[in-house]
Formats: structure tokens, sequence, C-alpha cells
């Protein structure tokens, strides 16, 4: 009964290292969007710097949720080597390679660390970090339209953004965090599910305003995605494409 009981008050390795983290998170995406006193090379720091991070807490996660994908090798190969080419053939062989550091850190990021959605304190923090940060741009974007609105003024949508220098990078942002939201709203069995309503606020907002920036880039980006990920996992990602 003892053992039982200090488990119960006392949190596990594990748990405190999904806590630690999901505060890293929270704390660099809201530092990195919402302030404008940072500029352009500090934000690539700090991206790069929490996809390092990430990469290193991934190693944490059980072996029971981790799970090796064979398919994506050969594509990633590829990318890497088509990425050594275009690097080499670029105005600026630097910031080429961090580029293409920053393309790949972050798909075996997203690789290494989507298992750990099976975890529920991860989920969860995973889920407000990205509901803080999402709402933050969210509620600056819509006051600053309602803004414009009533006092008549000419405007530009790169102003809807302070924390971006373009709207191009907000797109870079908010592609990133697309597939996310959609999984959010297909969890049915976790906490989350008593937030739909929230969610899917969030979700539709995230959308109008993914059209409103209207990038040609993001909506080929966006439509290439799906694409890509229907031909290697077209049974499980079924139902996040209906959605």
């Amino acid at each position: 009964m003892k053992i039982i009981f200090f488990k119960q008050l006392y949190p596990s390795k594990s748990d405190i290292i999904a806590f630690v983290s999901g505060l890293l998170v929270i704390v660099a995406v809201i530092l990195s969007t919402s302030l404008t006193v940072i500029d352009y090379n500090n934000k690539r720091i700090i991206e790069i710097s929490i996809i390092i991070t990430i990469l290193f807490f991934s190693t944490f996660i059980p072996a029971k949720y981790t799970k090796k994908n064979t398919k994506l090798k050969l594509p990633y190969l590829v990318l890497f080597f088509f990425g050594i080419i275009s690097s080499f053939l670029a105005n600026s062989l630097r910031h080429s390679i961090i580029e293409l550091i920053t393309f790949l850190g972050l798909s075996i990021a997203v690789l290494q660390l989507s298992p750990a959605w099976k975890i529920k304190p991860f989920c969860i923090l995973a889920a407000l970090s990205l509901i803080i940060g999402i709402g933050i741009t969210e509620v600056v974007f819509f006051t600053s339209y309602l803004a414009y609105i009533v006092s008549s003024n000419n405007f530009s949508i790169h102003e809807f953004f302070p924390a971006f220098a373009n709207v191009r990078f907000f797109n870079q942002y908010q592609i990133w965090t697309m597939p996310y939201i959609t999984f959010m709203l297909l969890q049915k069995h976790t906490i989350l599910k008593q937030y739909n309503t929230l969610l899917w606020s969030i979700g539709v907002a995230w959308w109008l305003i993914f059209f409103s920036t209207g990038s040609r880039g993001a909506v080929v980006a966006e439509l290439s995605a799906i694409a890509i990920a229907w031909f290697f996992f077209r049974k499980e990602i079924k139902d996040f494409t209906i959605l």
C-alpha cells in the first residue's frame, strides 16, 4: 500500500520529462512567434534550438511507443541527396545548408515524436502549447482586422502578423501546425474531446487565416503534403484527409 501511495505522490521520470519538455515548448512557441523584438536571424536560432531539443527528448520515449518505418528511408535519402546538390548550386551555401538541416530536422523530429501522441500527458501538453501559440496569433490577427474595418484605413496583410517580417514566414509556421490541429480534432477517447467546440473554433479560424494570406505556395505545399501522405499511408490517413 505504501509503495502504491508513494508512486502516486511522486511523478515518474517520464512524467517529469514530459512536463519539462512541454513547458519548454510552450515558452518557446509564445516567445518566438509573439515578440517583435526578436529579429529574423534570432528566430532561426530559436527554431533550430527547438528542433534539437525535440530530437533530444525523443530519445526518452519508451520503446513500446516507438515504431520503425522503413518506407521513408529511401525518400529521406533522395531528399538529402538533392538537397545537398541544390545547396552547392545556390547563391549562399551557408543559408542553403541551414535550410536543409532545418527541413530534415523537422521531418525526423515529427517522425520520431509521433508515437509519443499515444502518451496521455504528452498529448495534453503538446495540445496546450499549440492552442496557446495559435490562439495568440489568431487574437492578434482578428483584432487587427476588426480595427482596420472600424477605422476604414488602408492596410496590408503583413500588418496582421507583427511577429513575422513577411507573411510567407507566417505561412511556413502555419503549414507546420495544420496537421496537429486536425490530429487533436480526431481524438475521441482523451480529455481533448471535452473541448471539441473550442478546438473546432480554433481550427476553422486557422484555416480562414490560411486562405486570407493569399499565398499560392502555401496552398501548393498543403495539397502536395496531403497527396504524398495519402500515397504512403493510405489506410492510416483516411479519416485525417476527410476531416
